[in-house]
């Protein structure tokens, strides 16, 4: 038998297969196809050079080190004699700085104002409370950064105050727009009045029914956007600050009683009953806000929210009741699941 033949007629079968490359050190860094939809089109449109703006980026510099290399390197337009920098006027992580001459000081600030406050604080305090950390953790933060800088508690509140109103401003927009939206896309759907169909959902900050917070939304049924929102809270960290603080019950409610606009606490009772509240409160409002009517609730399963919502009869008609079969479907599963794991306990047996 001739053991040549063709290349053809080769089996390949005891072969071993290639291994696939998935990339090295130098294949890294090129382009991923897996990228969102818009960088491949963008990436199609060619190699362009972009233009960064960088009067906006911050930097962190050491002050001694750049200052004084330019204290040697400049002198003053006016009188032609050497110039030294000092940090003066410091307020959290802005400052002004000292330009010193024979001529006399001028300052400069280290960062662009909103109003009479520096821009680099209320942007420290927002990422810090993006990031889940206190004024404590801020000024550890500094501290291990050598910022030689300290967040006192007027400073660090101060800043929350204006981004909570500007955060507030941005989002009654965003709601407005939206309930605008689902009023829209109601009218196209059917010919009739402006009744919105929404969903409620809530959620709390830790399971269980002892959680101190918590956020209930509804959502438009055509939009898929929240419309309103609710957050509930049973403390204060004001009210615990002066409760210890104050050297008898009586100087604490004369306290209390002056606090009131600003304290945090709007939910007495079970963190259960936050949601039902928080929805309850979100019907009520809806015609004052907004001048909708939610006439159509999409339920998740949950009947003490529906009862409270016919408990309250917030307009002239009964608000009906629209089962979501996505949750009966979950339920359905969870049941499917639990009985096999049950049947597949039952054939292992005791033993």
């Amino acid at each position: 038998m001739d053991r040549k033949s063709n290349r053809d007629d080769r089996s390949h079968a005891s072969r071993e297969r290639q291994r696939k490359c998935y990339g090295n050190r130098y294949t890294l860094e090129n382009k991923t196809s897996f990228a969102s939809t818009s960088s491949e089109k963008l990436l199609r449109l060619g190699d362009r050079e972009i233009t960064i703006d960088n009067t906006h980026a911050y930097r962190i510099l050491h002050l001694f080190s750049v200052f004084s290399t330019i204290s040697t390197l400049v002198n003053c337009k006016t009188c032609n004699k050497d110039i030294t920098f000092k940090e003066a006027s410091s307020r959290g992580l802005g400052f002004k700085i000292a330009v010193t001459c024979e001529c006399g000081t001028a300052y400069i600030n280290s960062c662009p104002l909103i109003n009479n406050a520096y821009e680099i604080n209320r942007r420290i305090v927002m990422v810090m409370r993006l990031l889940g950390i206190d004024n404590e953790g801020l000024n550890l933060f500094c501290g291990l950064m050598d910022l030689a800088v300290e967040f006192y508690s007027q400073t660090y509140y101060s800043c929350l105050t204006n981004i909570q109103q500007a955060s507030q401003a941005v989002y009654k927009i965003l709601v407005k727009h939206a309930v605008d939206e689902e009023k829209q896309k109601t009218l196209e759907k059917k010919d009739s009045n402006v009744n919105l169909t929404v969903c409620g959902d809530g959620t709390w900050k830790k399971r269980g029914y002892s959680s101190l917070y918590g956020v209930t939304t509804l959502a438009g049924k055509y939009s898929h956007k929240i419309i309103d929102s609710v957050v509930r809270s049973s403390y204060c960290k004001m009210c615990e600050v002066w409760k210890k603080k104050a050297k008898n019950e009586e100087e604490f409610e004369e306290w209390k009683e002056s606090h009131q606009e600003l304290c945090t606490v709007n939910h007495d009772g079970l963190a259960g009953r936050m949601e039902v509240n928080s929805v309850k409160e979100m019907f009520e409002r809806s015609i004052a806000e907004y001048g909708v009517k939610y006439t159509r609730y999409v339920g998740d399963g949950d009947s003490k929210i529906f009862k409270g919502i016919l408990e309250l009869n917030p307009y002239d008609v009964q608000v009906k009741k629209l089962e979501c079969f996505a949750c009966y479907k979950k339920y359905g599963l969870t049941i499917e699941e639990c009985e096999k794991e049950k049947q597949r306990h039952w054939r292992k047996g005791p033993w």
